[in-house]
């Protein structure tokens, strides 16, 4: 049976029978290289292969699966239990139907001894000693490393260093370093940091940390400048212009001088006057002087200037051999233009890496002192620790005798030095294999076109090598790798994948993926409808020419809204309407049920304006909303009103805080109340006198602040936080006013006190210190099950999915981050690269040139494969809007997609939602569905759909809560 046939083989019972190639990938028999779509089912294949190993007889102790995230593991070990659950309890019938149909049978298994053997698996999984591993690789390295710690080089007692740890060692070695170059005016950091400010400096030094082998590997930085840059690397500039002006005849350029001055225009005066400046500084400064006569023969954009009208012709006519002087002029002064850049580009790759140097011996040196590890740490150990130590055979040995079988999930998303763990551990399979029983096996699916986290290290290129690399591995010893394809999408109605095809139907060969294989996806909802509603571009106000008039002209007018502002505003009323009125498309010929706040998921690209926006505006029409996906702890409205709490108890003059304080929910007075308590006091009588003057009229509110006073000099500060929001009922208040996502907040804050507590001297005030002086970041895990629109960064998305996928957020260009721009140079030898830094167009050298250019070319490959995730997570309804101005659209989301409906058949005009500038274009397939009208009565549920068993995973979203 094909794997389109089987792909649909009962679409009454809507129960997903596993494709031919799904079944091929989870084949405990062979290893398996899996190139997957987006919603293929690569977390279903994973868990069907670990049961299917487990119904071989794969001991579950000798099985490791590394996940990319922690939350991905979750998931899978979650499936895995559920489905070895199942098989425990499950009738005989069921069971053998189950078991025959993810091994591609098409007959029940009636073997009873493989029946009591799966019922068995679920107990042997609950009593395998430390569990199963399904584990991120950065778990598996922090294991292996407390396992070895001898043999790696570390602490037997080492942690794992936490943003704030990482965030005050780097504060405090700039520090160093700053007052290192006020000692010594030649360091290095002075050098960098005239040209950078406080935010970009922050940036490189993240930069240097995220390519430490680029500054501290080998070959040493000078070494791989040599190797690019030639003598260039060593070569003194007022040396390198002496030879270059020594390649030029100096009396014809004081012949030249006078001919332009006495027969030449205005121009060649100004010519003759920067030759005759390089001439007077020949021998006393020879790099001003290439200057000067370099400034005489180019552009402001560092090209050759054009011979049009240059000379005139009454200098030619004067001095003929002037002509062919001026064009060998041009060339000179275009050649030493592109030797000074390259100069500049090596002293700064010098001075960078200098500072870089120092920079990374100084927090190597912080955080072997307090027995510290980074998540770069823990990977860049452990494969030093299983290919190049002392012990590394040793190492493998013990760690062979454990392992029979790797699977390894999101394997686009694993960067270089994670290959090598992976390999390294692999590489052993095959030592004594006539010794062992059964097979051991390899397992890797990932989709080169979700490759979207180049900044933690992926690299896209990495996967295919790897690829390679695996395949020749195993046919070098006999066995060979499987390589099937899973096309089929479980996830998305077939308008919206045939519409996703469409978008990238016109990408050039490896601008997507390093294979260059086409897109295209098959459906497995065949009978489900789909929407796209594509709403038009909202363009800046006009107007912006008014900036420049008087103040009197403008009075009385509006100031323009930002297009993003606009969207947001738009967007927030169209998703309220939604929820009140619209039904999702049909499913199965029946029309969809209500949309529902959980159903929508907001996709931006990055946490700006419009996403912060959006949420505000959203709780402002009554729509239920999760929040950001991440946030600032010290930025949060709730963190903030209980550090005011602290800080008042310590000082109770702080009138500031005071009043923040008592407008908080924590205490919640009145405007009207805070300004009577604020305004008749005299001078010298501070916010906390008046308050406790005022007892009659605020009881609560002096009782509860008198209480925490009296507590703050004994009390730890978990335990003055837990008490304010416990025993005064400070929690309830503040989710009451703030909303359920103020309560991942408050819980990161009383976590960030036990941690405070665990590594200093417990005190109220060395807290708010601790907590403010390095900006935490709190990811908050999306609730899949809470009825809530969630507003998502398309990388906080990555593997989660719902019935209504907006994408606002399509005018935004590739991102570069917030720090200098840094161009990776790689040389043919594979060596770690050099890091280039990016100057002005005209002041690039041609090695800069190329490194700018690819990565460019590797941010926009990045920035499509986004929109191919983006995309991907809608199952029935999606709709793309933007803003911004019209004519930067192309190269960006917004003008692909737009092309992409222009040449998609089936879209219409519809009219938008109010204050779009134009008609929304519409496509709708198979059975319109019906639209209710506010507070209409839901109609009956359909019947209940047949129970899927354990390997189709989750329920069709009509099922979901």
């Amino acid at each position: 049976m094909s794997d389109e046939t089987r792909a649909g083989a009962n679409p009454e019972s809507r129960i997903e029978t596993p494709t031919g190639a799904q079944i091929a990938a989870a084949d405990p028999r062979v290893s398996a290289w899996v190139a997957a779509n987006a919603g293929s089912g690569k977390t279903r294949v994973l868990t069907q292969r670990v049961a299917r190993l487990l119904l071989a007889g794969a001991a579950p102790e000798r099985i490791l699966c590394l996940t990319f995230t922690r939350a991905a593991a979750a998931e899978m070990q979650s499936r895995l239990f559920a489905t070895l659950g199942r098989w425990a309890m499950a009738p005989d019938e069921l069971l053998a139907a189950e078991l025959a149909a993810i091994e591609g049978l098409e007959t029940p298994i009636a073997d009873a001894e493989r029946l009591a053997a799966a019922r068995r698996l679920f107990a042997r999984a609950l009593e395998t000693p430390g569990g199963l591993r399904i584990q991120t690789i950065h778990a598996f390295c922090d294991a292996l490393l407390r396992r070895f710690p001898l043999e790696a080089g570390v602490s037997p007692r080492f942690e794992v260093i936490d943003e704030r740890q990482r965030a005050l060692i780097l504060a405090a070695i700039r520090i160093e370093l700053a007052l290192a170059a006020e000692r010594d005016p030649a360091a290095p950091f002075d050098r960098i940091a005239r040209r950078l400010d406080e935010e970009t400096l922050g940036g490189l030094i993240d930069a240097v940390l995220a390519a430490r082998e680029a500054f501290a590997g080998e070959p040493p930085v000078a070494a791989r400048l040599a190797a690019h840059y030639g003598d260039l690397a060593e070569a003194e500039p007022a040396e390198t212009a002496q030879r270059a002006l020594a390649r030029l005849e100096r009396d014809r350029l004081e012949a030249l001088v006078g001919v332009l001055r006495e027969q030449g225009g205005v121009n060649d005066g100004k010519t003759a006057e920067k030759i005759a400046a390089a001439l007077a500084a020949w021998e006393a400064d020879p790099l001003a002087a290439a200057e000067d006569l370099a400034a005489a023969y180019l552009t402001q954009d560092g090209k050759g200037r054009s011979r049009k009208r240059f000379p005139v012709k009454a200098v030619l006519a004067a001095a003929p051999w002037a002509d062919a002087l001026t064009d060998r002029l041009i060339d000179w002064a275009v050649a030493w233009r592109e030797t000074r850049n390259a100069l500049e580009a090596v002293a700064r790759a010098r001075d960078r890496g200098d500072v870089a140097a120092a920079l990374i011996e100084r927090y190597e040196a912080a955080k072997a002192a307090r027995a510290l590890l980074d998540f770069d740490d823990l990977v860049a150990r452990t494969a030093a620790l299983l290919e190049t130590s002392d012990m590394a055979a040793w190492v493998l040995w013990r760690l062979d005798r454990g392992i029979d079988h790797i699977l390894v999930d999101e394997a686009q998303d694993t960067a270089p030095d994670q290959w090598r763990v992976i390999r390294a551990i692999a590489r052993e399979f095959h030592a004594g294999a006539g010794a062992r029983e059964g097979p051991r096996t390899l397992f890797v699916v990932g989709d080169e076109k979700q490759s979207i986290y180049s900044f933690q290290g992926a690299e896209i290129e990495a996967f295919a090598a790897n690829h390679r690399h695996f395949r020749d591995w195993l046919a070098g010893a006999g066995d060979r790798l499987a390589e099937p394809k899973l096309a089929t999408s479980f996830r998305s109605a077939p308008g919206i994948l045939r519409f996703v095809d469409r978008v990238f139907a016109d990408v050039g060969p490896g601008e997507l993926t390093v294979t260059g294989e086409t897109v295209r996806h098959e459906a497995w909802r065949t009978e489900d409808a789909a929407r796209i509603d594509f709403w038009p571009l909202i363009e800046p106000e006009k107007g912006a020419e008014d900036e420049e008039k008087h103040w009197s002209e403008l009075e009385g007018r509006s100031a323009p809204v930002p297009p993003k502002l606009r969207l947001a505003r738009i967007l927030a009323r169209e998703i309220a309407r939604m929820i009140r009125c619209e039904r999702l498309p049909a499913r199965g010929g029946r029309p969809g049920r209500r949309v529902r706040a959980g159903d929508i998921m907001v996709l931006v690209q990055k946490r700006d304006i419009l996403a912060r926006t959006l949420v505000r505006r959203l709780k402002a029409e009554g729509v239920a909303v999760a929040g950001a996906d991440r946030m600032q702890l010290v930025e949060e409205l709730a963190v903030q009103d209980l550090l005011a709490l602290v800080k008042v108890t310590l000082t109770p003059d702080d009138d500031l805080s005071l009043a923040a304080l008592l407008r908080s929910p924590l205490i919640g007075i009145s405007e009207e109340e805070l300004f009577e308590l604020a305004w008749p006091r005299p001078r010298d009588v501070t916010l906390w006198k008046a308050l406790m003057a005022a007892e009659a009229r605020h009881p609560q509110a002096v009782a509860m602040l008198r209480d925490m006073a009296a507590r703050a000099d004994f009390l730890r500060p978990y335990e003055f936080l837990e008490r304010v929001l416990v025993h005064h009922d400070g929690r309830r208040r503040l989710l009451a006013r703030l909303g359920r996502e103020a309560e991942d907040a408050i819980d990161e804050l009383l976590a960030q006190a036990l941690a405070y507590e665990a590594r200093e001297t417990p005190s109220l005030a060395g807290f708010v210190n601790w907590i403010e002086a390095a900006a935490i970041e709190v990811k908050r895990e999306m609730d899949h099950g809470a009825d809530e629109v969630r507003v998502l960064t398309v990388h906080g998305a990555k593997g989660l999915e719902a019935p209504v996928v907006i994408l606002p957020d399509t005018m935004s260009a590739p991102g570069s981050g917030r720090g200098p721009a840094l161009y990776p140079l790689r040389g043919a030898d594979n060596r770690p690269p050099i890091m280039l830094w990016g100057a002005t167009r005209n002041a690039e050298d041609r090695l800069t040139r190329e490194a700018r250019e690819a990565a460019e070319r590797r941010a926009r490959a990045e920035h499509l494969r986004l929109l191919y995730v983006a995309l991907t997570r809608a199952e029935d309804w999606l709709i793309i809007a933007g803003a911004g101005a019209a004519d930067r659209r192309e190269g960006l989301w917004y003008g692909r997609l737009e092309r992409a409906v222009a040449d998609f058949p089936g879209f219409t005009e519809r009219e938008g939602p109010e204050g779009l500038p134009g008609p929304v274009r519409r496509f709708e397939e198979g059975p319109v569905p019906v639209t209710g009208a506010p507070g209409a009565e839901e109609e009956a549920p359909p019947a209940a759909l047949p129970e899927l068993p354990a390997w189709a995973g989750p329920a069709p979203a009509e099922e979901r809560p």
